[in-house]
């Protein structure tokens, strides 16, 4: 039984480190869609409530009513703050990801390679083996003509 060429080893470890940065990649992207709908919502939600605050205050309104609106809206300014920066630290991520997916791929492909000029290599030796073979029946065919002949 023949070994196993190193690069070949080599290539099943990089294919699955390329599969793994995959999964990784698909698992942040997913994160900042979720993180991008709930920015989305929060700012959404401000609008909503900002809409609340000023037909409020063109019906008369409490300062203690007033008060909360705005203390809520503060509340709401920071949520989407926050979510802003989660969601900046997850494209960071995401572009983190993708450049070590990419690399992982290049990897696979370079063995990829290996292995294409491997067979190529492997081609030429079996075809100059069956030329020999068949160089060297057709002179035996030859010797025995020549030999009946006589």
């Amino acid at each position: 039984m023949q070994d196993t060429p190193s690069w070949i080893l080599l290539k099943q470890l990089a294919q699955h480190d390329t599969d793994a940065s995959g999964k990784r990649l698909t698992a942040l992207i997913r994160r900042r869609h979720d993180a991008q709908a709930r920015l989305q919502m929060l700012l959404d939600y401000r609008l909503d409530y900002r809409a609340r605050l000023d037909s409020a205050t063109r019906n008369g309104i409490g300062g203690e009513g007033l008060r909360n609106f705005r203390v809520f809206l503060s509340n709401l300014e920071a949520a989407i703050e926050q979510q802003s920066n989660v969601l900046t630290a997850l494209q960071e991520q995401v572009l983190t990801a993708t450049s070590e997916w990419h690399q992982d791929k290049r990897r696979v492909d370079s063995y990829q390679v290996l292995d294409e000029r491997q067979a190529v290599a492997a081609r030429r030796v079996e075809d100059h083996r069956q030329q020999a073979l068949q160089d060297e029946m057709a002179a035996r065919t030859y010797l025995k003509r020549l030999i009946r002949r006589k």
